[in-house]
């Protein structure tokens, strides 16, 4: 079996580019059930069909929008637009396509083109392979030995390689986690640690979501840097977590606090029964701790099948965070939802009403 760092590499070397301002008559038109499907047309005939992932809609919705706006608010503005108007709003992304020196990123395909990213100016790419010889030697320099690894592709289409390590404590393993950035104008390499309890193969958030930053835009930063900055956090969190599950296990649930936390954690009516009954079983019978809620929560979202990913998320940021912080803490969590209502949290303000979470849920 070939390694998938090296198919990925060959791939990318056999993509298209072009300008957009090159393709003759350039417009923008929608199809799909959901108009879910954009098609590049030249000269009146489509010749790039485009699936409408994050990357693309982040890409062109930042130049719509404003880039320093969340991705949340980008897709809520994009999805408002397109439905009012998919006609005017094509125009104004082939307007955004042809003023910002976009060139696109295809690949051939039976009967056509697809698109696999959008570039602008010289963008520097980078050797997966290299990359990776180069994070595991300075993961070693940092005292971390790396055991046997595996490769996943993310929901974003990312792929990454988990490692397993030699980092560990009483009750948590870590596990090594790097995202390889495509060369596609848009990815960037994350350094991540995803965090497990060691007796059920419990998940936690990982440590530190945003510590993966476009280290090859960043000359300020190495590589070498960015493994010794998620090593030292990891090594600090492992002495802490430790103390958290001893407190979350002595600190008993209020049970106004947990009636609460039912009424507003992000989850269809329907799926809360399943964290009490689960509950009940970590608790088994005993007087039940936020350790107990903690675990329920994350076991759930590690393996239960009655949720889809996004309400996992959802558990799994629940429970780590009753862990890092308190109950009550996260029931303090200050939540503002964007200008269309939109909320992408693990819990919902107190006044949140039900015709905005059915909205939501649409999402």
């Amino acid at each position: 079996m070939q390694n998938p760092l090296f198919q990925l590499e060959q791939f990318e070397k056999q993509l298209i580019r072009k300008p957009f301002k090159d393709f003759k008559n350039l417009s923008i038109t929608f199809g799909g059930k959901s108009l879910d499907t954009m098609y590049i047309t030249s000269g009146g005939k489509p010749v790039i069909a485009v699936k409408l992932e994050r990357a693309i809609v982040h890409q062109i919705g930042a130049r719509l929008y404003g880039r320093d706006l969340f991705w949340a608010d980008i897709y809520a503005f994009w999805y408002r637009d397109l439905m009012k108007d998919p006609v005017e709003f094509g125009r104004r992304i082939t307007d955004v396509l042809t003023a910002h020196d976009f060139e696109a990123l295809m690949y051939q395909i039976k009967g056509g083109k697809k698109l696999y990213g959008i570039v602008t100016g010289r963008p520097q790419n980078i050797s997966q392979e290299k990359l990776r010889y180069e994070i595991l030697s300075n993961l070693l320099h940092a005292g971390v030995e790396v055991k046997k690894s595996s490769f996943v592709v993310n929901d974003n289409g990312v792929l990454e390689e988990v490692f397993e390590t030699s980092l560990i404590s009483k009750r948590i393993s870590y596990n090594y986690v790097v995202s390889f950035a495509r060369n596609n104008g848009y990815d960037t390499v994350h350094l991540d640690w995803d965090r497990s309890v060691i007796i059920c193969r419990n998940g936690l958030k990982r440590i530190d979501e945003s510590s993966g930053v476009a280290w090859y835009n960043s000359p300020d930063k190495s590589i070498k840097h960015l493994v010794e900055e998620s090593v030292s956090k990891a090594v600090e969190q492992r002495m802490t977590v430790e103390i958290n599950i001893d407190i979350a296990a002595e600190s008993k649930i209020d049970p106004y606090d947990l009636r609460e936390l039912m009424h507003r954690i992000n989850m269809p009516k329907e799926k809360k029964p399943l964290i009490l009954n689960q509950l009940k079983k970590e608790s088994r019978y005993q007087q039940k701790s936020e350790w107990h809620l903690s675990q329920s929560l994350t076991y759930l979202a590690s393996h239960s099948d009655e949720f889809n990913p996004y309400l996992k998320r959802h558990l799994r940021d629940a429970g780590t965070s009753i862990l890092d912080d308190s109950l009550l803490c996260y029931l303090r969590i200050m939540i503002i939802p964007n200008e269309d209502g939109i909320i992408d949290s693990s819990i919902l303000p107190k006044k949140y009403s039900a015709l905005q979470m059915e909205k939501f849920l649409r999402f």
